[in-house]
């Protein structure tokens, strides 16, 4: 007779519980970070606008005002018990993807996947005609 033993799953990691999903990207004067959870329904939306960095697209979209953002983001990190990411990025790499991966490594967030979602416009493969002389 043959016994089959039973084994049971071992997960070795199990982020579900501390998992969200953070999504960085620009709309015209403005930097958006959008939190999901784990089953990537809405927690929050924090742009510059909302955080009070200024008026004017220059000082909303000044990389060194990331600290500001980032500091009201930690609050619901902490309240959502969210410690690891996966970061979507959905416009071309600058100072604003370094600096939020450096602020949330000092922070003991870590992120376990970098997802780049670049959209091509219509005029990015078709070109311009040239112009007459």
């Amino acid at each position: 007779m043959i016994y089959k033993k039973k084994f049971k799953k071992f997960k070795r990691f199990d982020f579900s519980k501390t998992l969200g999903h953070l999504l960085l990207f620009r709309r015209h004067s403005n930097i958006f970070l959008v939190l999901l959870n784990n089953n990537k329904k809405h927690i929050s939306t924090f742009t510059s606008g909302n955080c009070f960095l200024g008026k004017k697209k220059k000082n909303k979209l000044a990389v060194h005002n990331m600290p500001k953002i980032i500091n009201k983001l930690l609050l619901c990190f902490i309240k959502h018990n969210i410690k690891h990411l996966y970061l979507y990025v959905r416009h071309r790499l600058g100072g604003h993807f370094f600096n939020l991966k450096k602020l949330l490594k000092k922070n003991n967030i870590w992120i376990l996947r970098y997802i780049y979602i670049l959209n091509k416009s219509h005029g990015f493969i078709r070109g311009r005609k040239l112009r007459r002389i």
